[in-house]
């Protein structure tokens, strides 16, 4: 597979995130660690599985904390991940909110700036031959943009 990956790259491009040679959350703390960012997690829907993932792939995790579900508009998340991202002094704050009439509001806080979106959560996707239960993530390639990583597409699935 290592010899092939070259091959692979000049059909893929950039648009893969390294399937079979480095997961996700390896690739977001080599990210991390190559920028020396660091990373402070505010998790709701996600219940601490964010962090035990860095964690074990060595991202640079100053702070994680796992608070209870509550109703929030985007706005509130992108304010609650800057707050979190000064009071922390980290590189990075990053909060995903509980699940709210089907969507999660995802607030990312960084030296430049806060981004803040809605990821939209369907219980069966409206593409045929979907995996149901999935989450579609709308925006995904804007916010990888935004952090200058490579992603997987125009729109993704997430099981």
């Amino acid at each position: 597979m290592l010899a092939l990956w070259p091959e692979v790259r000049k059909v893929a491009g950039d648009s893969l995130i390294f399937e079979g040679t480095e997961g996700l959350p390896a690739q977001i703390a080599r990210c991390l660690q190559e920028r020396q960012l660091s990373l402070t997690l505010s998790e709701q829907f996600t219940s601490g599985l964010l962090a035990l993932q860095l964690s074990r792939a060595g991202a640079p995790l100053l702070a994680s904390e796992v608070v209870p579900a509550q109703e929030e508009t985007l706005a509130q998340a992108a304010r609650w991940a800057a707050e979190r991202r000064i009071n922390h002094f980290a590189g990075l704050a990053l909060a995903v909110s509980g699940q709210e009439n089907d969507h999660l509001n995802v607030a990312l806080a960084t030296p430049d700036g806060t981004f803040a979106l809605r990821v939209n959560f369907r219980r069966h996707p409206p593409q045929p031959g979907g995996t149901p239960g999935s989450l579609r993530y709308d925006g995904v390639k804007h916010a990888a943009s935004l952090a200058e990583w490579p992603t997987a597409g125009q729109r993704t699935w997430l099981d």
